[in-house]
C-alpha cells in the first residue's frame, strides 16, 4: 500500500459527505477502508492490539472519575459491555496500520482509522485526525471499560496528530477539558449543501415533518409514529436505504427515494416543512451533535426541530431557527405555529444564520 497521501475511512464513500470533502482537498489520494482488512493471519497483530489497549487503559486512568460521572448520567450498561466489539475494531485497525507503507500524509476519519494511522505516525510528514463526533460516548452498548479504552486510544492519537478536526466548538471545548495536550484544532462544520432560494409555501399549505438520514436509532422517530390526523402533519422519511426499526410502524409516512434531493426540494416548495433534528439525549455524541440535516434544512430555507437540553437546541433557540421540542410533550403547539408568521421568521433567520456561518462571522 504505497501512496504519499492516504485517506482512511470506515464508511462507504456515498454515505459520508465529510470524507468526500476531505478527498477533494488533495490530489492523487489513495482511499483505504478499514473493512478491507478483516482477515488477520499474523499473531503479532493481536500482540500490538493488546499492547495498545493496555497502554490506553493506563493512560485513561487519571480521567476515570469524569467517565464514571458520564456513565451514571447517560448509560446503564455493564462495566465490560462493548469491549469485544472494541477489540475487534482495534485488531482491524492494527492490521490496516501494518499494511500501510510509504505515506507522507495521512488523513484519518474517526477513532479506529486514526489508531491505524497512529502506528505509522512517526514516519509521516503530517497526520490529521478527523473526529466526526464524541468518539468515546456514542449510542451503543458500551460500559465504562470500553469508554476508558477509547479515551486512552484517543489520548494517544492526539499526542501523535498534527491536527484534529471536529464538527463544532462545543466538542472542541469538551476535548480540551478532557485531554491536557491537544494539537491544533480546526472546526469544520457539516455544511455540505448548496443553498436554494425557495419561496415559503402559503400559510394554508399542509404542515410536514421531514427526516433525512441512514441513522434511525436514537432519533426519536417514535414521536412521529402516529396517524396523520392525530399527529397534525405529514411525515416524510428519507432513510437512504436503511431499515426502519421494527418497533416503528410508519404506516402513514411517505418514504422517499435514495436519490432524494430533488424530491426534498419539491416537498419544501409545496408544504410548510420542519426538519426533524431530534436525538435522544442518551450520550454525549447526541448531546453535542450538529447533524448534516441541520445544514441541509437551512440551505432549503426549512426551519428545524431540536430536542430541549441539547447543544443544537441552544443554537436553534438563540438564533430562532425553529421550535424546540421537550420530550413527552405534544407536537400540536409546535405544528400550530407552522401556519403563522413565525414560520417565515424562522426561515429568514436560517438564511442569515447560514450566511454568517459561511463568512466566519458566526461560530458555533
Amino acid at each position: 500500500m504505497d501512496s504519499s497521501i492516504l485517506i482512511l475511512t470506515d464508511e462507504p464513500l456515498e454515505r459520508d459527505r465529510r470524507v468526500i470533502q476531505s478527498i477533494a482537498e488533495y490530489p492523487n489520494t489513495q482511499i483505504v477502508f478499514i473493512q478491507d482488512h478483516k482477515s488477520i493471519s499474523d499473531y503479532r497483530i493481536y500482540v500490538i492490539a493488546l499492547w495498545l489497549m493496555l497502554r490506553a487503559l493506563f493512560g485513561a486512568l487519571p480521567m476515570l472519575k469524569n467517565l464514571i460521572g458520564l456513565r451514571k448520567q447517560y448509560s446503564k450498561q455493564w462495566f465490560w459491555s462493548g469491549v469485544p466489539a472494541a477489540w475487534r475494531s482495534l485488531c482491524r485497525a492494527v492490521n490496516m496500520g501494518q499494511n500501510m507503507k510509504g505515506a507522507e500524509f495521512v488523513h484519518a476519519h474517526d477513532l479506529y482509522c486514526a489508531v491505524a494511522a497512529l502506528l505509522i505516525a512517526p514516519r509521516v510528514h503530517s497526520f490529521i485526525y478527523d473526529s466526526h463526533e464524541v468518539q468515546f460516548h456514542r449510542n451503543r452498548k458500551s460500559g465504562i471499560l470500553r469508554a476508558l479504552i477509547e479515551v486512552g486510544l484517543e489520548k494517544q492519537i492526539l499526542q501523535a496528530a498534527n491536527e484534529v478536526r471536529v464538527v463544532n466548538y462545543a466538542i472542541a471545548d469538551l476535548m480540551r477539558k478532557l485531554y491536557r495536550n491537544m494539537p491544533p484544532v480546526r472546526v469544520l462544520y457539516n455544511d455540505f449543501y448548496a443553498s436554494h432560494e425557495l419561496a415559503a409555501p402559503p400559510a394554508e399549505s399542509h404542515a410536514a415533518l421531514v427526516y433525512v438520514g441512514k441513522g434511525l436509532s436514537g432519533r426519536m422517530l417514535e414521536v412521529l409514529d402516529r396517524p396523520r390526523q392525530e399527529l397534525g402533519a405529514e411525515v416524510f422519511l428519507f432513510h437512504l436505504g436503511a431499515s426502519v426499526p421494527k418497533h416503528i410502524s410508519g404506516q402513514d409516512w411517505h418514504i422517499g427515494p435514495v436519490d432524494y434531493e430533488a424530491a426534498l426540494i419539491q416537498i419544501a416548495q409545496s408544504r410548510r416543512c420542519l426538519m426533524w433534528c431530534c436525538h435522544d439525549d442518551i450520550c454525549l455524541s447526541y448531546k453535542y451533535a450538529i447533524p448534516n440535516k441541520f445544514f441541509q434544512a437551512l440551505a432549503l430555507g426549512m426551519p428545524v426541530v431540536a430536542l430541549h437540553g441539547t447543544y443544537l437546541a441552544e443554537i436553534v433557540d438563540e438564533f430562532e431557527l425553529g421550535p424546540v421540542y421537550k420530550k413527552g410533550e405534544s407536537l400540536g403547539p409546535i405544528l400550530q405555529l407552522v401556519g403563522s408568521g413565525l414560520f417565515e421568521h424562522w426561515r429568514a433567520n436560517g438564511v442569515k444564520f447560514l450566511e454568517n456561518i459561511r463568512s466566519g462571522e458566526l461560530k458555533i
